[in-house]
């Protein structure tokens, strides 16, 4: 096979319009490196914290794949990713990308993860271009992922759109879960592991409070298939609700309705997978059937007629007990209300009161221009939030008592950044600083001041 490889010249210019702060050098010699295992490079698919991802060729084997280049930056950087490979090795499953081989040149602290190659691509660039039967289907195929993946007592711990690959099987889209980088594996005896790592939009609410279960999985799999439905988690008020268990759905779909079983605030209270893929089979069984009779014709055509006003019925039915179950919930939470309140100072509160104090999810705006969007408590900040400050600067994550305490995010002005533990208010545990030149600090914090 005829194999054309990525030039220097390519990767230069992807790594200034990038600005990646790793020579051109250093991945030349990783490109010779692999070389030595009749594995070519041929161009670059993206790059992140950890390195840069590559298509890529095995002369050996006749595939291509995807090559995943980690720069060694320390020893538990490393091992992280060592870590990844282990774990991908024990998980053998159609809906998780099949890792192929590792690699890792001592001389240059280059490692190498080989995966097989998803030709379309990620689920985040797609999901537009998606049908509902399509959504249905990834549907499907993530929950029995998830499924396989936890048979081997493994949490993913970080299941988002970025992190689902897809790609074509007989003419039909597959897709298949990746990316176990942050995956953990869960202890005999254990039912949870102390952690603060994933991404915000898709995490449980006890993994924002350093707590990651099997179920926290759950909920990451109900809010991708949310989002890919058509629920907009970027929309920090939406994501919060959902997080905290406030959402509620009105566009009446009945796979965002399903998904949202997933997404409970309490880990025990979410919907168990296998339940949950059953009734996404009998689903896509049922819209199906519909597709069969619709195409059907002569003498089916009363039956049809008198299946689907029966269908109809069904689901005007199940309906009206769904908003009839929501009407009564809301009644009977009588001491908690959503309102709207102008302050004599200017500042002005939308969202949910207990007992005339700020209580659940809500929206504050500053007389000042600062504003907070998530759960309030006892009339203070307490718990998931985001709080934008009149200069700029943003954070996200955990509050006690108005102060930034647990896991959190916040970029100043200066663009430089924080993403790590809090407490009081000030970086406390493990962090990484990102100062705007690039450079980073990462390890153990002690009241805002970087240790080791």
């Amino acid at each position: 096979m005829n194999i054309q490889e990525i030039s220097q010249e390519q990767i230069n210019d992807y790594l200034t319009l990038k600005k990646i702060d790793i020579s051109n050098e250093r991945i030349k010699k990783g490109i010779q490196y692999l070389k030595q295992f009749d594995i070519f490079i041929s161009k670059i698919l993206g790059n992140g914290q950890f390195g840069i991802v590559f298509q890529g060729y095995d002369q050996q084997n006749k595939r291509k794949i995807a090559i995943k280049l980690i720069f060694g930056q320390n020893e538990q950087f490393v091992n992280e990713y060592i870590n990844e490979a282990q774990l991908a090795r024990q998980i053998n499953s159609k809906f998780v990308v099949k890792m192929h081989d590792q690699f890792y040149d001592q001389e240059n602290k280059n490692y190498f993860i080989i995966y097989e190659y998803c030709e379309v691509g990620n689920l985040q660039n797609y999901y537009k271009e998606l049908n509902q039967q399509q959504i249905l289907d990834i549907a499907i195929y993530l929950t029995q992922g998830i499924l396989d993946i936890h048979a081997k007592q493994i949490i993913h711990s970080d299941i988002k759109p970025e992190n689902i690959l897809l790609s074509t099987e007989n003419g039909q889209l597959i897709a298949k879960i990746g990316d176990l980088g942050l995956s953990k594996k869960l202890q005999k005896n254990l039912t949870h592991i102390s952690t603060y790592q994933g991404t915000y939009s898709f995490m449980a609410y006890e993994q924002t409070e350093g707590k990651l279960c099997m179920e926290s999985d759950y909920f990451a799999l109900g809010s991708v298939i949310c989002f890919i439905s058509g629920i907009n988690l970027l929309d920090f008020m939406t994501m919060s609700l959902l997080k905290t268990g406030y959402y509620k759905d009105n566009q009446e779909n009945p796979l965002i309705s399903l998904a949202l079983e997933l997404t409970k605030k309490e880990p025990q209270e979410r919907m168990k997978l296998n339940t949950f893929l059953s009734k996404l089979e009998s689903m896509r069984k049922d819209q199906q059937q519909q597709q069969n009779n619709k195409n059907s014709k002569g003498n089916n055509f009363k039956s049809i007629k008198a299946n689907i006003f029966k269908f109809s019925i069904i689901v005007l039915l199940t309906l009206i007990i769904i908003k009839v179950g929501i009407q009564i919930k809301q009644n009977s939470t009588n001491n908690q209300n959503y309102k709207k309140i102008l302050y004599q100072n200017g500042s002005f509160y939308e969202g949910y009161i207990k007992n005339d104090e700020k209580h659940g999810i809500g929206k504050l705006d500053f007389n000042d221009g600062t504003i907070y969007v998530g759960e309030f408590k006892n009339d203070q900040f307490n718990g998931f939030g985001n709080l934008t400050y009149k200069e700029g600067h943003v954070y996200v994550g955990q509050f006690k008592d108005n102060l930034f305490n647990g896991k959190g995010f916040i970029k100043y002005n200066n663009y430089t950044s924080y993403d790590g533990e809090f407490k009081n208010g000030k970086y406390n545990g493990y962090g990484e600083f990102k100062q705007n030149n690039g450079t980073m600090l990462k390890g153990k914090w002690k009241e805002g001041i970087f240790i080791q």
